[in-house]
């Protein structure tokens, strides 16, 4: 093998090495460009949503604590967001059992709230005493219809 062949090989070696180390950067680049989409942080809309809904139901407080601070309600206890996107996808509000009446129609009622988040998939309420509002609200409350309002959340499953 003469001389030339050789410095032709060793070239092709080390551009093909070079090659590979570019590819790990690029990688590196767009890594880290899909974390900057993590920290996208909530859309200002949906952040409102939620923190109208909070005040709207005095109790929530006790669910949620203090978690609900600060601007990006994605880092928020029992919310959880699309990582690409930044929108609300799910939201657990479950486990309150409360057995004020009237708080359990009241969040009933303040779930209206709750339509700005257009790309919910998920909405959990359960255990939260509905159940003993529909005794006292005979009337005008049936639980075995959903709300109205709910049909217009289109991603909710």
């Amino acid at each position: 093998m003469g001389k030339l062949q050789i410095y032709y090989l060793l070239s092709i070696i080390l551009l093909f090495v070079l090659c590979i180390e570019n590819m790990k950067l690029c990688s590196c680049g767009m890594y880290s460009n899909s974390s900057h989409l993590l920290k996208l942080g909530c859309k200002p809309a949906e952040r409102k949503a939620l923190l109208d809904f909070k005040s709207s139901v005095t109790f929530l407080d006790k669910l949620v604590s203090s978690s609900w601070e600060g601007e990006d309600c994605c880092s928020w206890s029992r919310v959880k967001c699309n990582p690409t996107t930044g929108h609300i996808v799910e939201l657990r509000l479950n486990g309150g059992n409360y057995s004020y009446l009237f708080e359990a129609r009241k969040m009933e009622s303040s779930l209206v709230y709750l339509l700005e988040l257009n790309h919910l998939e998920y909405l959990d309420v359960s255990a939260n005493n509905f159940n003993s509002a529909h005794d006292y609200f005979v009337n005008d409350f049936n639980l075995s219809k959903i709300p109205k309002f709910m049909g217009s959340m289109k991603q909710l499953r």
